[in-house]
């Protein structure tokens, strides 16, 4: 008895499904009683798509003598024949750099198209002429992948294939979305607004001599770029390999500059500060004054440049020098020949000297002190007390005017040196 009752159950079950199978329109009967794609409700415009994409996928099994040939064989059916695969458009979205491994992250788009034979209908029959092909794997794509998917074993890059529209005449447009790691050169001249020239290439590897690229636009769209770099120079190109000029792949490159205004400050500002302490040490006074404010300026130098190194790239900048690095020993170097000078003046100063200097010389050195630096030291009285024949305080005034003359010197040129190292 029961296995009587599961017989009948089946046979119930069987027969519903039947009828609802019966009752489902494969071939949207009802799109001949609609006139404007715009009286179909948005659920049933989406079933006259799947009935379109149906039809044309039975009739191009038809016609190849394979099930699913819409979704895994080319559209071209004679020997010899190539796919046109147009590239309209090109863009970036984010950038962003790996310093320790040297390379670009870059996400992006490129917006293809090409002729399909098999995607042609009727318009007057199914009322729309464009459908949206809701997955990639329902239609046949181009395998366009990076260089590292094809020739590398351990690698990130990924593409993947959205917005698939077919039209009645057999064209067919899509985004490729794609993220890739570009190898970069870099130029840290200009740290650390460094500059890089990064590039990285789309091939397919399938079918290498089938597809032949047709660029519409070098321009590479940057409207959607979010990124601290300022990409300067950007192209895409269309080239051929050397060893088989019938395959060929699409070479993208840019030319990126790093945006860090603040970090530049950051950098240049304390050793900017630090410099002038420098040369304006002899508006201090006395030598020995003079000496304590560029020693501070050293340490000065010292902290800056132990942050610099903290901001500097793990792995260095290779046989590159930067211009900021320049600076920072240029500055070093002034610091160091005007601390050796200062330590020369208050050296000879402290000689006992018991003759006069020229008369000339001391009007000049009096001249320049109180002209220029205002650091003349006062003749002590103590000679003329004692009724000793020392001058001392005489040559003071003159070692001071020369270590001031010196200063002024240093002034010019390291005023020069940063011209020349700003352009």
């Amino acid at each position: 008895m029961s296995i009587l009752q599961t017989f009948s159950s089946i046979f119930i079950i069987l027969s519903l499904i039947g009828t609802v199978v019966s009752q489902y329109d494969y071939d949207c009967r009802w799109r001949k009683n609609v006139t404007d794609v715009s009286e179909i409700a948005h659920h049933k415009y989406q079933i006259l798509e799947d009935c379109i994409y149906y039809k044309l996928s039975s009739d191009a099994n038809k016609v190849q003598g394979r099930g699913n040939s819409i979704m895994t064989l080319p559209p071209t059916i004679q020997a010899g024949e190539t796919l046109e695969l147009d590239i309209l458009g090109v863009g970036f979205r984010q950038i962003w750099m790996n310093e320790l491994w040297k390379t670009m992250s870059i996400s992006g788009y490129i917006t293809f198209s090409w002729k399909d034979r098999r995607f042609k209908w009727d318009k007057d029959d199914f009322v729309t002429d464009e459908i949206s092909i809701k997955s990639s794997s329902r239609i046949w794509i181009p395998d366009i992948t990076t260089d590292k998917s094809v020739f590398s074993a351990q690698n990130s890059d990924f593409t993947f294939f959205k917005d698939i529209k077919a039209r009645n005449t057999g064209n067919i447009t899509t985004r490729m979305e794609y993220k890739v790691e570009a190898d970069c050169t870099t130029d840290y001249s200009d740290f650390p607004d460094d500059k890089k020239q990064c590039c990285f290439n789309f091939r397919s590897t399938v079918y290498p001599t089938y597809i032949k690229y047709y660029l519409y636009n070098e321009h590479i769209d940057l409207s959607e770029l979010k990124s601290n770099w300022h990409v300067a120079q950007s192209h895409v190109h269309i080239s051929n390999e050397d060893k088989d000029p019938k395959k060929q792949y699409v070479n993208i490159c840019m030319n990126v500059k790093r945006r860090a205004p603040i970090l530049r400050v950051e950098l240049v500002l304390p050793m900017v500060i630090s410099g002038l302490i420098t040369i304006l040490a002899p508006f201090f006074g006395k030598l020995e004054i003079q000496l304590y404010v560029k020693l501070f300026a050293l340490l000065l130098h010292l902290l800056s440049f132990q942050f610099l190194s903290e901001k500097t790239p793990q792995l260095g900048f290779g046989e590159t020098v930067p211009n900021l690095y320049v600076f920072y020993v240029f500055t070093f170097a002034i610091t160091f020949v005007s601390i050796f000078l200062t330590l020369i003046s208050a050296a000879l100063n402290r000689v006992p000297r018991h003759l006069p200097p020229p008369h000339g010389l001391s009007l000049w050195a009096n001249l320049c002190n109180s002209m220029f630096f205002c650091s003349g030291e006062s003749v002590s009285s103590n000679d003329t007390e004692k009724g000793t024949k020392e001058y001392s305080d005489n040559w003071r005034q003159i070692y001071v005017a020369l270590n001031n003359c010196f200063s002024i010197i240093v002034l010019i040129v390291y005023i020069v040196g940063i011209v020349i190292l700003s352009f």
